[in-house]
């Protein structure tokens, strides 16, 4: 590292202290800027503006032989109220295990998204997909994007976006392609190399990207009668002063032009932190009006800036069962947390991670990792072998968080209340 972290860590603790302590939202804005406001979701029902993610998971209890966990876990979602989902669209094989993936290729991402599984999926009653993408040739951006790596990027974003938008036309629904954790997918990259020169690289790597989709769109004319939107989405993971790296909020993001800002929230969740939901909303509050802050100026953009001042949101958050004895208590504790700063942020989407948990613990972790997708559905697993970020226990059981959600959703208030349910062992 070339550079001190103490001047930085000290400036981001008086900007905190300063003038974050409750989330900035933005003002109405003004008339001649609501014709390019294709968007805004802050006032939708919760069922529209709340998610569940479904990627990863290493169960689904009940999973007929004939589907796959991409489908029947969107159909647990659907029948749960929910109409955001949130999946993966990169290495299919890795990010739905329970599937059979043999003799399917992508030499693209265009061509993840015409695969009839995902074509079924985007057929569903969903109105927002959230799609953590990236491009098929894994262009290197550490060293400086060539030009042919540049074009590569923006010609596969261009791609899926105008498959998107053809495909769906009228459909209503919105496509948000997104990365995944910036602060994390460049950690180890930053090793032996300048921090802020790989975060500016970055940050040139995933304006290709957007590029891509604005040609797209404005080949197409995306508008409100079309009735069809995509939009990209550059997601962060760290907002906490405790992070040592220097972070994308501080060194990415202000040198973007994203259409959509989200966070990746586990940095606000903990017990020894935290003593009620009440708290968790007032820590993130800070964080997400820092992130606001860090947003780049309007005029940097060369697309319109479809959700205007509020182009923020939390695109992933959750909690271990694991560490609260598997009850399901602190879970939904974390749940209507976020909820809270969801509306006190004004942010577009909050998203729950997730359906089924990908994270295997304990001894049998490495072995349960290379079963084959019909043992993996046979496999019987116990407490002590998930980590717990779930909805839906091995067992069947839904979990407090979930009773909660689906109230969200049928309610339409965040004060609902779910149905505790017993301790898994």
């Amino acid at each position: 590292m070339k550079r001190s972290k103490a001047a930085i860590a000290l400036a981001v603790g008086l900007i905190f202290s300063a003038g974050f302590s409750a989330c900035e939202t933005a003002s109405e804005p003004p008339p001649e800027e609501k014709k390019t406001l294709l968007v805004d979701n802050t006032s939708s029902p919760y069922a529209e503006r709340v998610g569940i993610t479904n990627w990863g998971a290493m169960y689904m209890p009940s999973l007929p032989e004939d589907k796959t966990s991409l489908l029947y876990g969107a159909e647990k979602i659907l029948e749960s109220g929910g109409k955001v989902i949130k999946i993966a669209c990169g290495d299919p094989k890795s990010q739905y295990p329970l599937d059979d993936w043999s003799g399917e290729s992508f030499s693209a991402c265009v061509d993840v998204l015409k695969n009839a599984r995902y074509a079924e999926l985007f057929q569903m009653d969903f109105k927002t997909f959230f799609i953590s993408i990236t491009e098929q040739s894994r262009a290197k951006y550490t060293d400086g994007m060539s030009e042919e790596e540049k074009e590569s990027v923006e010609r596969e974003f261009y791609e899926a976006t105008k498959y998107l938008l053809e495909t769906y036309r009228g459909s209503g629904k919105t496509f948000i392609l997104q990365n995944w954790e910036t602060d994390n997918y460049i950690r180890y990259s930053m090793e032996g190399m300048d921090e802020v020169i790989v975060l500016r690289r970055y940050a040139e790597y995933f304006n290709v990207r957007q590029d891509g989709i604005n040609r797209a769109r404005a080949e197409f004319g995306m508008d409100e009668e079309k009735n069809v939107f995509v939009f990209g989405a550059l997601e962060i993971n760290k907002l906490d002063g405790s992070y040592t790296y220097s972070k994308a909020v501080d060194y990415v993001v202000p040198y973007t032009y994203a259409d959509l800002y989200a966070y990746s929230s586990y940095e606000y969740k903990d017990k020894d932190k935290f003593k009620n939901a009440e708290e968790i909303s007032v820590a993130l509050q800070a964080a997400m009006g820092y992130y606001r802050s860090k947003l780049p100026e309007k005029e940097r953009y060369p697309q319109p800036v479809y959700f205007g001042d509020n182009r923020l949101a939390i695109t992933e958050f959750g909690y271990p069962d694991k560490a609260d004895g598997y009850s399901g208590e602190w879970q939904k504790t974390v749940a209507e947390g976020h909820l809270l700063a969801l509306d006190a942020c004004r942010l577009q989407y909050a998203v729950y991670w997730q359906l089924c948990c990908n994270e295997l613990v304990g001894e049998n972790a490495s072995v349960i990792k290379k079963l084959s997708p019909t043992a993996l559905r046979a496999y019987n697993f116990s407490a002590g072998e998930l980590n717990g970020f779930y909805l839906l226990r091995p067992d069947g059981v839904e979990t407090y968080s979930f009773s909660y959600l689906k109230e969200v959703f049928k309610s339409n208030s965040k004060d609902a209340e779910g149905k505790k349910t017993s301790v898994w062992k």
